[in-house]
């Protein structure tokens, strides 16, 4: 009985981390960590997958781990080469109807949903080349992973890994982010007042309902200097935006219910959950040194032929990957 529950909370805990992934890429967001609005960081990545394209034979066979909403497919379909790309993820990713700016060239690949890599569903020796940007460290079996990789890579392809450095700025960015939603959800009111506010207002007669709302909103103001004291100017970029759409319910309240308004209400926290769950996702995955020693000793045990490292730099930005070749 205490082994099963052990195993079910095991199962409980793996659906979690999964679902944190559904609700992020159930947009038409390409890249993760916030990538896609940093054009330096973005253009670095577009560049290196362009310079491993180029090393491809015409029309072969590419396997993208971790794809989420098909950054590498995007980046090696604009490369040429008449590649045919699959990608796979354990969310439940949809890239052709999420990102409908660039559904034509998804809708050219084969992704698919709910698939694991550390238990690929292809045959040995299937592609030649395997890739994985932010995707491989975030396995919970990462030598699992590798070792599918270099089963299903045909004798003499690559795999190449863009793995999430500890010095990056992805990493520092979601140490912050993490320290704001913890203190959102747990030290500070903010949440608590907006529902307070939103049951006052509609409980009031309608004469009454404005002047209980304006001093709802004196309330909220002073809540939120109490929720920003603790941050520097920099460190507020989670709070502003979670006290941004807080007003916006508070702004529709006359042509939305009480339902509706404690729904949307619920549904920011529910997000900034996940919001803060991903952050300390990416903490937990970030590499400890540019040697990707992990990584490497894996690789070594599984045969690896050659392996290179190099850093992957951005204008403005730093390090933001470290770039693994292996060849099987």
């Amino acid at each position: 009985m205490f082994f099963g529950s052990r195993r079910n909370a095991g199962a409980r805990m793996a659906a979690k981390k999964i679902f944190i992934w559904d609700t992020y890429w159930d947009s038409s967001l390409v890249h993760c960590f916030g990538v896609n609005v940093q054009a330096p960081v973005t253009a670095a990545l577009e560049r290196a997958w362009y310079d491993v394209a180029r090393l491809m034979p015409a029309g072969g066979a590419i396997l993208d781990l971790g794809c989420g909403n098909g950054a590498v497919p995007l980046a090696m379909a604009r490369a040429g080469g008449g590649f045919a790309i699959t990608g796979i993820d354990e969310a439940a990713i949809d890239p052709v109807n999420n990102v409908p700016d660039h559904a034509e060239l998804f809708g050219a690949m084969r992704f698919l949903p709910r698939t694991a890599m550390e238990t690929l569903p292809f045959p040995d020796a299937s592609f030649d080349l395997v890739t994985s940007q932010f995707g491989i460290e975030f396995s919970g079996n990462s030598p699992a992973a590798l070792a599918e990789a270099m089963r299903v890579l045909k004798p003499g392809g690559r795999l190449v890994i863009m793995a999430l450095p500890h010095a990056s700025r992805a990493v520092s960015d979601a140490r912050i982010a993490l320290k704001q939603a913890r203190h959102l959800l747990g030290d500070s009111t903010l949440f608590a007042t907006a529902i307070r506010m939103v049951k006052e207002y509609h409980a009031a007669t309608d004469a009454s309902a404005e002047d209980v709302m304006r001093q709802g909103l004196d309330q909220f103001c002073g809540e939120v200097e109490k929720t920003f004291a603790p941050f520097p100017d920099n460190e507020v970029g989670v709070l502003s935006a979670m006290v941004f759409c807080l007003y916006q319910v508070f702004t529709h309240r006359r042509t939305t219910t009480n339902a509706e308004q404690m729904m949307a209400v619920e549904t920011l926290r529910t997000r900034l959950a996940h919001y803060g769950a991903r952050a300390q996702a990416t903490l937990k995955a970030a590499m400890p040194d540019t040697a990707l020693s992990p990584f490497t000793a894996t690789l070594g045990t599984l045969g690896a032929k050659s392996m290179e490292i190099l850093p992957l730099m951005a204008p403005g930005h730093g390090i933001v990957a470290i770039r693994l070749t292996a060849r099987r």
